[in-house]
C-alpha cells in the first residue's frame, strides 16, 4: 500500500519540509511525487547554508525535477536554501513553485502602503544592523540571529531568484487563491488557509530609536562610522538624567522594532492544507497569532490529521482556541493524529544562539497543550543535519 511521508528536517538549518506525496491518474496508474516546503538556509550557516537539506532533496529526487515548490514567507531561513544551492553549483529543479501573494513583481504597485511601510522596515534594519556593527561589544546571539534572518537585502534578492526558478509556472497565493493550474497534482486537493492577499510583511508603527554613533555626521573623516555607539548630548536646558533615561528607553526599541519586524512576516506566511485519501495535512508556516485568528474569522480552519507549527519560540504561534480547532478532543474520526515542530533553539545551535527561559517554557506548553491530542515530535530528537519521518499509509 502507498504511504505519503513528510520529512521535517533538523531545524538547525533552516526550515524545510519534503512531502513525497503518491498521486493516481484517472486511469489508475500511480507516481511519487515531490513537494518541498521551503528550503532552509539558517542565518550564520556560512557558505554550505543547508547543505543538509538540499543534499537529501537531490537524492530524493534522483535527477527528477520538485513537482511543486512552496515558499511560505520571506525570511531567510526559509528562502535562502535554494537560492544559495543555485549559487554553488548544486540546482534543485523545480516544475511549479507558490510564493506569497506578497512576493509577486507587481503587489506594491498595487499596495502604496505596503510599500510606505516596508521601506520604513527596511531603513529601520539598517540602522539597528549599522548601530550593532559598531558596538564595542558583539551582540546577544539572539538578536544577531533576529538581524540576520531579516535581512532585506538578501531577502529581496532570493525572492527575485524564486520568482524565476520554476521551469513549468509561478504562483502567487493567498487565502481563497484558485489553484487550478498551478500545480500537477491529479488526486491530492490543496487549500490555501492563508494570509489573505492584502498582507505583506509590513510592521506596524515602529518605535523611535537613539541609535548615534560617534562620526556619523557630514564632515566626519574616512572610518569614523566604524566607531563605537556614543550617546548624544542633551539640548541645553535639559536635565540630563532625564534625557539619558529617554535614550536607553528609545535604544531598548531596538529588539522591540526587530521583532515587530521579525513578527510582521511571519504573521504573511503562507499556511495550506492537502486532503489525500482521507487524511488532511497542515502546513502552518511561521503564522502567529493575529494569522491564525484572522484564518479563523475567515472560516478557514478545519480538523486536520497531521500538522507543522513554528518552533523556536512556538509560543509565539497559535492562539489555544487553535488546537480546539485543528486537533478537536474527541477526534472527528479514528485515525491516528501527528504534530511535527522544527526546533533550533531546543539545542543552542542557531549561530550560537541558546534557548532563552520564555521561549523554552513557550515550547514547552505548546508540546504539553498538544500532547492530549496527537503524538509530537521535534527536530531536537535528530542528530545535525538529520530529519523526522511521518508516514501516513493510503
Amino acid at each position: 500500500m502507498s504511504s505519503l511521508r513528510v520529512r521535517l528536517y533538523d531545524g538547525r538549518y533552516g526550515a524545510a519540509a519534503l512531502i513525497s506525496l503518491p498521486d493516481r491518474r484517472a486511469g489508475g496508474a500511480e507516481e511519487m511525487r515531490q513537494v518541498l516546503v521551503d528550503g532552509g538556509a539558517a542565518p550564520g550557516a556560512g557558505a554550505s547554508g543547508a547543505g543538509p537539506i538540499v543534499e537529501d532533496v537531490l537524492a530524493v529526487l534522483a535527477g527528477r525535477p520538485l513537482d511543486l515548490h512552496v515558499t511560505t514567507n520571506e525570511h531567510l531561513d526559509r528562502v535562502q536554501g535554494l537560492c544559495r544551492a543555485e549559487r554553488l553549483g548544486k540546482g534543485v529543479p523545480v516544475e511549479y513553485a507558490w510564493l506569497p501573494a506578497f512576493a509577486a513583481p507587481d503587489y506594491e504597485r498595487a499596495h502604496p502602503e505596503a510599500r510606505r511601510r516596508r521601506a520604513a522596515a527596511a531603513e529601520a534594519w539598517k540602522a539597528i544592523d549599522q548601530f550593532v556593527g559598531a558596538a564595542p561589544e558583539p551582540p546577544a546571539a539572539g538578536l544577531r540571529a533576529l538581524l540576520e534572518n531579516n535581512d532585506p537585502g538578501e531577502s529581496a534578492a532570493c525572492v527575485a531568484w524564486l520568482r524565476s526558478h520554476a521551469r513549468v509556472r509561478t504562483s502567487y497565493v493567498a487565502r481563497g487563491a484558485d489553484l487550478a493550474g498551478t500545480h500537477p497534482f491529479a488526486e491530492a486537493v490543496f487549500r490555501i488557509w492563508g494570509p489573505e492577499e492584502d498582507c505583506a510583511p509590513c510592521p506596524g508603527a515602529l518605535q523611535p530609536m537613539a541609535l548615534a554613533r560617534l562620526g556619523a555626521t557630514a564632515g566626519a573623516g574616512p572610518g569614523a562610522d566604524k566607531q563605537p555607539p556614543r550617546d548624544p548630548l542633551p539640548p541645553p536646558g535639559v536635565d540630563a538624567g532625564a534625557f539619558y533615561n529617554l535614550v536607553q528607553h528609545r535604544r531598548d526599541g531596538l529588539e522591540d522594532n526587530l521583532l515587530g519586524i521579525d513578527r510582521a512576516a511571519n504573521d504573511a506566511s503562507v499556511v495550506f492544507s492537502i486532503d489525500w485519501r482521507g487524511w488532511r495535512l497542515l502546513f502552518g508556516g511561521d503564522a502567529e497569532e493575529r494569522s491564525w485568528r484572522a484564518m479563523a474569522a475567515g472560516g478557514a480552519l478545519a480538523p486536520v490529521h497531521f500538522l507543522t507549527l513554528r518552533g523556536h519560540g512556538a509560543g509565539r504561534g497559535a492562539p489555544p482556541e487553535l488546537l480546539d480547532r485543528v486537533l478537536p478532543v474527541p477526534a472527528p474520526d479514528a485515525r491516528p493524529r501527528w504534530a511535527g515542530l522544527s526546533v533550533p533553539s531546543a539545542r543552542g545551535d542557531r549561530a550560537g544562539e541558546g534557548a532563552g527561559a520564555p521561549e523554552a517554557a513557550a515550547d514547552a506548553a505548546l508540546r504539553a497543550a498538544l500532547a492530549p491530542r496527537c503524538t509530537v515530535r521535534t527536530t531536537a530528537e535528530t542528530p545535525a543535519g538529520a530529519w523526522i519521518d511521518f508516514e501516513l499509509p493510503g
